[in-house]
């Protein structure tokens, strides 16, 4: 199970109120994804603008490899995401963290603009299959939620419930496979 997490992508500057972090975004929101900045700051690896989708698969350090979105595809990488007995994505609508919120269960802004969102059956990274997400869904084995859940809630009370209906059927593990 995933909570809360940019699987497909970071995109835009967080609610923080942490000033000595405003260079870090400003550097980010301006293009330079270097190799420096995304080994000081892990949160820099999930850095995916679709305004410079090129220099994202250029220069990304972690996230374009993992989903395999260069040309050349890492079988490995596929087979280990396709051994999964279940994936189940949770995001919040009001995650003041994660941009898009939707990045939680696979989705982001569309290429080319920051606004709209790409549905992920919609997306190129599952009509391809480049880690087998369109074949865990088709196997029943891919689920994704919303929950109302602000992004530093999730450890707290407010994931109560969700744990008790999102996370606890999952965690016997005697899933048929």
């Amino acid at each position: 199970m995933v909570r809360a997490s940019p699987l497909i992508g970071q995109y835009g500057v967080p609610k923080l109120d942490l000033p000595f972090l405003d260079k870090f975004f400003d550097e980010l929101m301006h293009g330079n994804l270097s190799e420096p900045l995304q080994r000081t700051f892990s949160f820099a690896s999930y850095w995916r603008s679709p305004l410079d989708y090129d220099n994202y698969l250029k220069y990304n350090l972690f996230l374009a490899d993992v989903l395999n979105e260069r040309p050349k595809k890492n079988e490995t990488y596929r087979r280990n995401w396709l051994s999964l007995n279940h994936l189940h994505c949770l995001w919040s609508p009001i995650d003041e963290i994660i941009k898009p919120p939707q990045s939680g269960a696979f989705e982001t802004y569309t290429l080319g603009q920051a606004k709209e969102i790409t549905p992920l059956r919609d997306s190129t990274f599952y009509k391809e299959d480049w880690i087998g997400i369109q074949t865990l869904d088709k196997q029943g084995k891919l689920t994704t939620a919303a929950v109302s859940c602000k992004h530093a809630d999730f450890p707290r009370a407010c994931l109560d419930l969700v744990f008790a209906e999102q996370t606890a059927p999952w965690l016997n593990n005697t899933l048929n496979v």
